[in-house]
C-alpha cells in the first residue's frame, strides 16, 4: 500500500458547507450523486472511503501486482456532460468538453459532471449534484484521468520511475459533490489541502505587487538578444507615450550559456537563436557579457543597469528576470567552475505525454538532454543564482520550464520525490530572496506542481503563450489562435484559480487582436504586461489599460467562465460565445468574446484552425452570470431590481432586471465588455415625499475596465459620492438630471445624455506641489515622484425650488476686477504665458487654473496653438495635454491646427500620427460628410502651413485601407491646385489596382499627366501590371519606349511582369526572348522568372515542353537559384497531367541530388498519386528512400497506402504498414481496419481479421456495416458458417448493426448444404437477433429446401 503524502494521514478534519451526510458513495458497482448513478459498473478492485466532514470521497483501487505505472478503470460514464481540463501540451493545459469516457482525453487535471436539469429536485434536494473527480498525489504516485475502453473512465498512477512500485492506492483520486460549480472546485481543493499538506490556497498568500502593476517583457521585442541599451530605449518609449511601466521584465537572454561543443569558459547567447537556445546549458549564474559590460557613473554591470533603470524612471518598482527551473532549457553545463555537480540525463516521455501536441521544445530537450543537479544539491543552484540577482536589485523572477522533472526521475525516487526536492529549495530562496512570492511560474500546468509547488508561490501563467502568428505556419493563426488562448486562461482558472493568481500572459499592442486581448486582460484580475518592439506601441490602446503612474485597473477576483459556458465549446461548434465575469470592489464585470475558429483537434493531436466555424455567434447575458458572493470581497446584490449595464463598445446604456437578458452578437475575434451595476435609490428627504432618485456609478468609461476606477461609494440625502482613481470620462446612471456636480469640492461642468450623467475627472497626482522654508526665505518648489491618487465625484439632487446649489456657476459680471487665476477672459493669455516659461508644467497649471478650466472651448484651443505655432513642441504638448489630460472633445480645426504646425516644422511622423487620428474620427469631430481635405484647407488661413499635409492626408486614408478617402482627397487636391507626390501617386495606382477599381485607375493616372506629376519606374511597373492583365501588349511596348523615352530602364519586375503576362496567354517565344533580352541588357533572372517560364511549359503539356522545363531548371540551379516549393509543384503537376508520374519521381530524385529542398507536401502528393493509380508498391519504395531524409509519414498517407494495398489484395504489405503506424505512436482509424479486414476476408483469411477486431475494441474503435459484411461473408466464403453466425449476432448485440446482405450470405451458404433442419434452426435463432428476412433472404430459404427435395429425389 502506497503511504499518503499527508503530514497527518487521510483524514480530513475541515468542514465543508457544513455537509453531514455522505453525499457521494459506492454501491451495488455504482458510485452515486445524491443517489443518482454517475459512474456505472465500477470493478470490484475500486475503493472508496466516504467522508464525513465533506460531501465526497477518496478512491483507490487494488492492482494485480506491482508497478511503477498503473491504469486502473474506475467506472463508465455515459450520457452525462463533463467539462474538463487536459495537458494538450507537456507545458500546458486547455478546456475539452463531452457526455461519455471516450470523449475524455489523456493526461486530464479534473472533470466536472454536469448537474442534472431537474429545477425542482435541486429544491427537494432529490437532483443530481456537480461532481467534481479531481486526482490526486499517493506516496510517490500522481495520478491523472484518461479515457478507456467502452466509456469507461481511467485512472493513471505513475512514479515515473521503474524503480518505484506499488499495487494499492487508497486516495488516488477524490470526489466532491455540490450545486455550485464554483464552490464545487473550491472547496475540494480545501479538501486536498487538508488530505495532502503540501501547498497553500491562493486565499492563504499574497501576491506580488507586480499584480498591480502594468509591464514590459523584453521576449518579443528582442528575443535572444535582448541588451541593456534596448531594454532603455523600450522603457523610455514607453514612459514618453504616457504608460510607464511599473515592471519590466528581462526574459530568455541575459544568461551565460554554451554549447556543449564550445569550451567550457565561451558564451555562446550569440551563437544561438530563438529556438536554438534550447540545447544550451548554464555555464555560470552571473549575466552574460552584455549585461557585465554596462557602464555607469554608478558602476558596472547588471547592478548599476538596474539601479540605473530605477532611479530615471521612477515609475520601474520591479525587475524581474527569466530563468528555467532547472536553470536553463539544458540545465546546468557539467564541469562549468562556480555551479555545483551536475550530469547529462536524456528525458524520457510517458505514455500520456506522447498523446500531447509535438512541442519544439520538448523534441529539443529530448534530444539533447538536460544537465540536471541531484536533488540533494539543488539548494546551492537556487542560492547561487537568486543570492546573486538579489545583490543586483534584480527583484522577482519567471521561472519557467517547469514541468521538466518529471521526464528526468528514473533515477532520483520517481517525479514526486524529485518534484518535492526542487520545489523545497525554490520555495526556501524565494522566501530568502524575493519576499517570498516574487515568483512568476510558467509551464507549470500539471497537478505535480499545483499540490508541490505553491506553497510560496502565489503567481503563474493559465495560458499557452500568446503567439503573434502560428508556428505552424497557417496564416490564418493570428487570429484563431488568440481566441485558443482566451479559452485556455479562463478555463484554466476555475482550477489553477484555487493555487495561484491567474497571469493571462503578455500580449503585443499592435497584434491585428490587441484589442481582444486588452479587453480580456483589463478584466482579468490578473498583471497586465506586453511584449510589443520598441517604439512600436499603440498608446490609445495602452492608454484604455493603463493609469500614468504605471498602475492599472485590476479587478478584486480573477475571472471565470460564467455557469452556462463550463460545458460547452466555445472554440469549434460555431455557436457557443465565451462569456467571462469578474467583480470590482462596488461593480461587476461580463465580457463577451467570440473565439471560435480553431481549437484542439484529437485526430491530429494539435491545435488546428476550424474556419468553418469563424462566423457571427449570438449569446445572452444578464447580471445572473456574475457570481457577486465570490471572493473575498463579496457585493451583496439582495433586494436589488435593476441593474444599469454599460457596453463599453457599443458604448451604450442597458438597464435590466435580474431575469432579463440582453441579445449580444459578435464578428469573430470582436468583444464587448459590460460593467454591471446595482441601482442604488436615492431619498431626498427624511419624509419622503418626493420621488426617490435611482442611481449607479459606471465608472471611467475610456478605461476597459471602467467599473474598477471606482474605489468607494456614499450615498447620502440627495447626493452620491463615488471616490475614483484615475482620470477620464466619468459616467453614472442618474434616473434624473442632478443638479449639480462637484470633482474634490470644485464645481465642474457635465453632460445628461441618454440617462448619464458625465463628466471629465482630471487625474490627479501627475504632479504635486510641497513647499520648504528654505535659508533665503523663498519657497523651493519640490517635484514629488508622480502617484495616482483618488478624487471625490459628487452628484446633487436637490429639489427644483431648493435654494442650497445654484443651477451652474455664475460669474460676476465685474471680472476684471478679479484675480487673474479667477477671470475666464484671461484664461488664453495665462495658458500662453506659462507654456512659455521656460520651467513651466502643464501639470500645475491645471491646479492653477482649477477654475477657470470649464471655459476652456475649441475657440481658446485654437487661439493657444496659433500663439505657439513658432513652437511645435510647446504646441503640440498643449494639444495632447488638452486632449489626453484634460480630455476634451477637440474639435476639427483643433486637429488641423496642430497637424499645420507639426508639419510646418518637418514633423512629419507627428503629423501623420494627427492625422490619422483625424481620419478615424472624421464623421464625429469634422462633419458627417467627414470633409478632412476641406477642414485643413480652411485652417490654413493664418497658420504656418506646409502643402505637403495634402500629400500626407491621401497616404493616410490609403494606410488605414480607406482607399474612397484616399481617392477623393487625391481630386479634390489636384482640383485645388496642390500637386501630390509620384510616391502618394504610385501608392494610390496599386491600392486601386488591388481592388481591381480599374476605371480609376486609369483616370487617376490622366490627371497625373494633366498636373504634371512625372512617373518613376515604380508607376511604369505598375502600369505594365494593369496592361498585362487587361491583355493589351501591344499598350505594353507602348509604354516600354515611353519608360526609355523618360530616361528610365526596365527593371526586373517589369521584365518578370511581361514573362508572367506572355505565359500565362502561351506566347511562350515572346517570354523566351525576353529572358535572353534580360542577360544582354545585364539582369540576371531570379526565382520569379524561371518559375514564370517552367509554369508556362507546363501548362502546354507536350514532351518537348516538359523536357525544356527540366533543362531551364537545371540552368537555373546551376546559377545558384533553389527552385522554391511552387516552383517544384509546377512541374510535379505537369508531369502528372501529362500521365507521366515516373518522371515526376525521377525529377523528385534529381532535385535532392542537387541538394535542394524537396517539400514533405510534394512527397505527399506523389504518394497519394501512385496510390490513386494502384501503383502501392512504388508508393512504398517511393517511401523508403523519401525516408532516409527524414520524411515521416503523416497518418492520412499511411491510410492512403494501405487502402491502396488492399485494394491490389497486397494485405501482408498492409498490415506491415499498419504496424510501422502502431510503432509511431498513430492510432489506426476505421478506415484503416476497414480496409484490411475486407482485403483479408476477400483473400481467404478471415480467421486473421479476428485479431484485428480485437485491435479495435481495445482501441475503441467501432467497427461498421462494411466490416461486418466482409467478416460473415468471408466465413460464408470459407464455409465456416457457425463463426459467420457468431459474428452475425456479436454485431447485432454489441454494435447495433444488422445487415441483410450478411443475413441472406449465410442462409444461403446453409442453404447450400441441403439439410432442412439446420436451415429452418439458423433461420429461428436469426430471427430472435431482431432480423427482418427481406425477398433475397425467402429465397435463399426456398432454394435451399429445395435443394433438400431434390436431393430425395434422386436415386441412391
Amino acid at each position: 500500500m502506497a503511504p499518503s503524502l499527508s503530514k497527518a494521514g487521510s483524514d480530513v478534519t475541515t468542514l465543508v458547507n457544513g455537509c453531514a451526510d455522505p453525499v457521494i458513495a459506492l454501491e451495488d458497482s455504482n458510485f452515486l450523486a445524491n443517489g443518482h448513478v454517475v459512474l456505472s459498473e465500477v470493478p470490484p478492485n475500486v475503493t472508496a472511503k466516504e467522508l464525513a466532514a465533506a460531501p465526497g470521497c477518496f478512491v483507490g483501487f487494488r492492482a494485480a501486482e506491482p508497478g511503477c505505472r498503473h491504469v486502473a478503470s474506475i467506472g463508465k460514464l455515459r450520457g452525462i456532460r463533463f467539462m474538463s481540463i487536459f495537458r494538450f501540451k507537456v507545458w500546458w493545459t486547455t478546456h475539452w468538453v463531452g457526455t461519455n469516457g471516450r470523449d475524455l482525453e489523456h493526461e486530464t487535471q479534473m472533470v466536472i459532471l454536469d448537474r442534472s436539469d431537474d429545477d425542482e429536485g435541486f429544491e427537494s434536494g432529490r437532483a443530481r449534484p456537480y461532481v467534481l473527480l479531481l486526482p490526486l498525489l499517493e506516496g510517490s504516485f500522481r495520478a491523472s484521468i484518461q479515457p478507456g475502453p467502452d466509456d469507461f473512465v481511467d485512472l493513471c498512477v505513475e512514479s515515473g520511475s521503474t524503480k518505484v512500485t506499488a499495487a494499492g492506492f487508497r486516495a488516488a483520486l477524490y470526489m466532491h459533490a455540490g450545486d455550485d460549480p464554483f464552490a464545487l472546485v473550491k472547496d475540494a481543493i480545501k479538501v486536498a489541502r487538508d488530505h495532502l499538506g503540501t501547498f497553500k490556497l491562493l486565499e492563504e498568500k499574497t501576491p506580488p505587487g507586480i499584480v498591480d502593476k502594468f509591464g514590459w517583457c523584453t521576449w518579443d521585442a528582442f528575443y535572444l538578444t535582448v541588451h541593456p541599451e534596448g531594454i532603455w530605449d523600450g522603457v523610455k518609449g514607453l514612459v514618453e507615450g504616457g504608460c510607464p511601466p511599473g515592471l519590466v521584465l528581462i526574459d530568455d537572454g541575459w544568461q551565460s550559456i554554451s554549447h556543449d561543443e564550445d569550451p567550457v569558459t565561451k558564451e555562446g547567447m550569440n551563437h544561438a537563436v530563438a529556438g536554438e537556445q534550447m540545447p544550451c546549458r548554464l555555464l555560470k549564474f552571473q549575466e552574460n557579457h552584455k549585461f557585465r559590460d554596462y557602464v555607469s557613473p554608478r558602476g558596472n554591470g547588471m547592478g548599476a543597469f538596474v539601479q540605473d533603470l530605477k532611479e530615471e524612471f521612477g515609475s520601474v518598482d520591479y525587475v524581474y528576470v527569466w530563468h528555467a527551473l532547472c536553470g536553463y532549457w539544458g540545465g546546468l553545463r557539467p564541469g562549468a567552475p562556480g555551479l555545483p555537480e551536475s550530469s547529462v540525463v536524456k528525458p524520457e516521455l510517458s505514455p500520456g505525454l506522447e498523446t500531447t501536441m509535438e512541442d519544439l521544445a520538448v523534441d529539443k530537450i529530448v534530444n539533447n538532454g538536460v544537465g540536471l543537479v541531484p536533488p540533494e544539491l539543488v539548494e546551492q543552484m537556487y542560492e547561487g543564482l537568486h543570492s546573486h540577482l538579489k545583490s543586483v536589485g534584480i527583484d522577482g523572477v519567471k521561472v519557467d520550464v517547469i514541468h521538466l522533472l518529471e521526464m528526468l526521475c528514473e533515477n532520483y525516487g520517481g517525479r514526486v520525490e524529485l518534484a518535492k526536492a526542487y520545489y523545497k529549495a525554490l520555495t526556501a530562496s524565494v522566501r530568502k530572496h524575493f519576499n517570498g512570492n516574487g515568483v512568476i511560474a510558467s509551464m507549470e500546468h500539471c497537478n505535480d506542481f499545483m499540490f508541490l509547488g505553491t506553497e510560496a508561490i502565489s503567481l503563474g501563467r493559465v495560458g499557452d503563450d500568446f503567439w503573434c502568428t502560428d508556428p505552424s505556419g497557417d496564416p490564418n493563426g493570428t487570429f484563431w489562435l488568440q481566441g485558443c488562448h482566451m479559452v485556455h486562461c479562463a478555463y484554466n482558472s476555475l482550477w489553477m484559480g484555487n493555487f495561484i493568481h491567474p497571469d493571462w500572459d503578455m500580449f503585443q499592442s499592435t497584434h491585428p487582436c490587441a484589442l481582444f486581448h486588452a479587453a480580456s486582460r483589463a478584466i482579468s484580475g490578473g498583471p497586465i504586461y506586453i511584449s510589443d518592439s520598441v517604439g512600436k506601441h499603440d498608446f490609445e490602446l495602452l492608454r484604455q489599460l493603463v493609469l500614468p503612474d504605471g498602475s492599472i485597473l485590476r479587478c478584486e477576483h480573477y475571472a471565470l467562465p460564467t455557469r452556462d459556458c463550463l460545458f460547452v465549446d466555445p472554440l469549434h461548434d460555431g455557436k457557443t460565445m465565451l462569456k467571462i465575469w469578474n467583480l470590482n470592489k462596488y461593480t461587476g464585470v461580463i465580457g463577451v468574446f467570440n473565439c471560435q475558429g480553431g481549437g484542439w483537434c484529437r485526430e491530429s493531436r494539435r491545435n488546428k484552425c476550424a474556419s468553418q466555424f469563424s462566423h457571427a455567434v449570438a449569446c445572452t447575458t444578464n447580471p445572473t452570470d456574475i457570481e457577486w458572493s465570490a471572493g473575498e470581497s463579496p457585493i451583496s446584490v439582495d433586494g436589488v431590481r435593476v441593474f444599469a449595464l454599460y457596453l463599453s463598445q457599443s458604448k451604450r446604456l442597458v438597464l435590466s432586471k435580474p431575469s432579463e437578458s440582453l441579445d449580444i452578437s459578435l464578428e469573430p475575434f470582436q468583444f464587448e465588455l459590460i460593467t454591471v451595476s446595482p441601482i442604488k435609490e436615492l431619498r431626498r428627504s427624511a419624509a419622503g415625499g418626493a420621488r426617490a432618485v435611482q442611481f449607479a456609478p459606471i465608472g471611467l468609461v475610456n478605461m476597459l475596465n471602467a467599473g474598477g476606477a471606482i474605489r468607494g461609494v456614499e450615498y447620502g440625502k440627495g447626493r452620491a459620492e463615488v471616490i475614483v482613481r484615475g482620470g477620464g470620462e466619468f459616467r453614472a446612471f442618474a434616473s434624473e438630471r442632478p443638479r449639480e456636480c462637484r470633482v474634490d469640492g470644485t464645481r465642474v461642468g457635465f453632460e445628461y445624455e441618454g440617462q448619464m450623467a458625465v463628466t471629465q475627472v482630471p487625474c490627479p497626482g501627475s504632479s504635486s506641489l510641497s513647499s520648504v522654508n528654505a535659508p533665503s526665505s523663498c519657497i523651493v518648489l519640490l517635484h514629488i515622484p508622480f502617484r495616482i491618487v483618488v478624487v471625490a465625484v459628487v452628484f446633487f439632487f436637490i429639489p427644483p425650488g431648493s435654494a442650497e446649489f445654484s443651477q451652474k456657476p455664475v460669474l460676476s459680471p465685474l471680472y476684471n476686477l478679479l484675480s487673474e487665476t479667477q477671470n475666464p477672459g484671461k484664461l488664453v493669455d495665462l495658458i500662453c504665458s506659462s507654456l512659455k516659461n521656460p520651467n513651466h508644467r502643464l501639470a500645475l497649471l491645471r491646479n492653477d487654473l482649477r477654475s477657470l478650466l470649464s471655459h476652456l472651448g475649441s475657440d481658446e484651443i485654437s487661439r493657444v496653438l496659433l500663439r505657439c505655432q513658432s513652437d511645435h513642441a510647446l504646441a503640440l504638448a498643449f494639444f495632447n495635454w488638452v486632449k489626453d489630460d484634460l480630455g476634451l472633445r477637440l474639435c476639427a480645426r483643433n486637429y488641423c491646427l496642430a497637424i499645420h504646425i507639426v508639419a510646418w516644422s518637418r514633423q512629419f511622423p507627428q503629423a501623420m500620427k494627427l492625422l490619422t487620428e483625424l481620419v478615424e474620427t472624421a464623421e464625429d469631430v469634422v462633419a458627417p460628410d467627414g470633409d478632412v481635405f476641406g477642414a485643413l484647407l480652411l485652417s490654413s488661413e493664418g497658420c504656418n502651413w506646409d502643402p505637403v499635409v495634402f500629400d500626407m492626408l491621401i497616404k493616410a486614408y490609403l494606410k488605414m485601407g480607406m482607399v474612397e478617402g484616399g481617392l477623393r482627397a487625391f481630386r479634390k487636391a489636384t482640383e485645388a491646385g496642390f500637386v501630390p507626390s509620384v510616391i502618394s501617386c504610385n501608392f494610390l495606382l496599386h491600392k486601386l489596382l488591388r481592388l481591381n477599381c480599374i476605371k480609376e485607375f486609369w483616370q487617376v493616372y490622366g490627371v497625373m499627366g494633366r498636373v504634371g506629376i512625372h512617373p518613376n519606374l515604380h508607376t511604369f511597373n505598375i502600369l505594365t501590371n494593369v496592361l498585362c492583365e487587361e491583355g493589351d501588349i501591344s499598350m505594353v511596348y507602348e509604354f516600354l519606349e515611353k519608360i526609355e523615352e523618360e530616361g528610365f530602364e526596365p527593371d526586373i519586375v517589369t521584365y518578370n511582369t511581361l514573362i508572367y503576362s506572355y505565359c500565362k496567354k502561351e506566347r511562350l517565344e515572346d517570354a523566351f526572348y525576353l529572358y535572353r533580352i534580360m542577360f544582354l541588357r545585364g539582369f540576371v533572372p531570379d526565382l520569379i522568372t524561371h518559375t514564370a517560364l517552367i509554369n508556362g511549359l507546363c501548362r502546354i503539356g507536350k514532351e518537348s515542353k516538359m523536357q525544356e522545363s527540366r533543362l531551364l531548371l537545371r540552368e537555373m540551379i546551376g546559377r545558384g537559384i533553389c527552385p522554391d516549393d511552387f516552383t517544384c509543384r509546377v512541374l510535379v503537376e505537369g508531369y502528372e497531367n501529362k500521365g507521366s508520374l515516373v518522371s515526376a519521381l525521377n525529377l523528385v530524385v534529381e532535385l535532392r541530388r542537387f541538394g535542394c529542398t524537396v517539400s514533405y507536401e510534394i512527397y505527399d502528393h506523389l504518394i497519394d498519386s501512385l496510390c490513386r493509380e494502384n501503383r502501392p508498391f512504388a508508393a512504398k519504395n517511393f517511401l523508403d528512400g523519401i525516408s532516409k531524409d527524414g520524411y515521416i509519414p503523416t497518418l492520412h498517407m499511411y491510410k492512403k497506402l494501405i487502402e491502396s494495398f488492399c485494394e491490389c489484395d497486397g494485405a501482408n504489405e498492409a498490415l506491415l504498414l499498419k504496424d510501422e503506424m502502431v510503432c509511431k505512436n498513430m492510432k489506426p482509424g476505421l478506415e484503416v481496419y476497414r480496409a484490411l479486414i475486407c482485403c483479408l476476408c476477400r483473400t481467404g483469411r478471415s480467421e486473421a481479421s479476428e485479431a484485428l477486431m480485437e485491435e479495435m475494441d481495445k482501441g475503441r474503435v467501432s467497427p461498421d456495416l462494411d466490416i461486418c459484411r466482409a467478416l460473415v461473408c468471408g466465413y460464408c466464403k470459407e464455409k465456416h458458417v457457425d463463426r459467420a453466425e457468431s459474428l452475425l449476432g456479436l454485431f447485432s448485440v454489441k454494435f447495433h448493426i444488422q445487415d441483410s446482405e450478411s443475413y441472406n450470405a449465410l442462409i444461403m451458404t446453409v442453404g447450400e448444404e441441403r439439410d432442412a433442419a439446420k436451415l429452418m434452426a439458423l433461420q429461428d435463432r436469426i430471427l430472435k437477433m431482431g432480423f427482418v428476412p427481406n425477398s433475397q433472404s425467402c429465397k435463399h430459404i426456398i432454394d435451399g429446401i429445395r435443394n433438400v427435395v431434390m436431393a430425395h429425389k434422386q436415386p441412391s
